[in-house]
């Protein structure tokens, strides 16, 4: 019983060499730390001497064994009851403290592996499962007005970071190409053009206000269109045209531009006053257009009267 009972007490000892008190020296490490060796030993590499004496710290005397066999010195040292049995709960200390922080770091990694499965699990059904198509339609709507609105260019769809940013607000979403949003604006401008034209062949009457202007060597005509509701006196106000504008802004061209859009809009006969400002050729433009639309009635007028008569 007894040598079995010393067994397991050394192998209750050298479990203190594993864990982090392995990084210690040999000499601060099992049995071996009761003992005091000299720096000679304390400085020598494994292996060079392996046969050692140390010095029993309790009772000062010179014990001799093997560095990588302790027997004679645990013998020695249970030779004082009081110190080994101090020593004993030491070590067990150190071990419970072992297993405990062994036990903590696979709670750990096991929250982490069930953190990283549930992401996992959660990406791939987002990712996997699309939105519904009224979602989609919803969010791509957004997309187009801020396209639009902010007058960004189209291949902002098509950037690193902007994708970045919409798969983190919701993964589930299916971008559009570049192609797909101008698809988007065209269909988008048309839908809005037949709702204006719709609500301008209710009106009698119309005023625009026309401008040019010119940006990084291009230059750029705008027209916009304001009335009144003929019931409600309510005033509107929408953008009737912005367009590209090639060559020299003479007032044959300008006034040439403005017709074309009235004939769009089919407000022929409606428009009373264009507002502009006080340049020459937008001035000059406005008098030729109404001017010409004047004799165009006048003829109209004496056909009609020629016929009459």
């Amino acid at each position: 019983m007894d040598s079995n009972h010393d067994e397991f007490e050394d192998d209750i000892i050298d479990d203190i060499s594993c864990g982090d008190d392995s990084k210690l020296p040999w000499y601060k490490v099992t049995i071996l730390a009761m003992y005091v060796f000299s720096d000679s030993l304390q400085n020598s590499l494994p292996g060079v001497l392996e046969n050692i004496h140390g010095k029993c710290t309790v009772c000062k005397k010179q014990i001799s064994g093997r560095r990588t066999a302790n027997t004679n010195f645990s013998r020695h040292f249970k030779s004082h009851p009081k110190e080994y049995k101090v020593f004993l709960e030491k070590v067990e200390e150190e071990r419970m403290k072992r297993n405990s922080n062994s036990t903590k770091k696979r709670k750990i990694c096991s929250a982490e592996e069930s953190v990283i499965n549930k992401k996992k699990i959660l990406e791939e059904f987002f990712v996997k499962k699309k939105l519904p198509s009224n979602e989609q339609d919803v969010i791509s709507g957004r997309i187009l007005d801020y396209i639009v609105a902010d007058a960004r260019p189209l291949s902002t769809v098509d950037s690193p970071h902007f994708l970045k940013l919409i798969g983190s607000l919701n993964p589930r979403f299916q971008m559009f190409t570049r192609n797909s949003l101008a698809a988007m604006v065209v269909k988008e401008f048309n839908r809005y053009k037949d709702e204006l034209m719709s609500m301008l062949c209710k009106v009698s009457t119309v005023c625009l206000t026309a401008d040019a202007w010119s940006s990084q060597r291009r230059a750029f005509l705008g027209i916009t269109i304001h009335w009144l509701d003929e019931v409600t006196l309510t005033r509107y106000s929408r953008a009737l045209a912005l367009k590209r504008f090639f060559g020299s802004q003479t007032y044959s061209r300008i006034s040439g531009f403005i017709s074309s859009i009235i004939q769009e809009y089919q407000l022929e006969g409606k428009v009373q006053h264009i507002v502009t400002d006080n340049g020459l050729n937008f001035v000059k433009a406005v008098k030729d257009y109404f001017q010409t639309k004047a004799s165009e009635a006048s003829v109209v007028v004496t056909e009609t009267n020629d016929e009459l008569s």
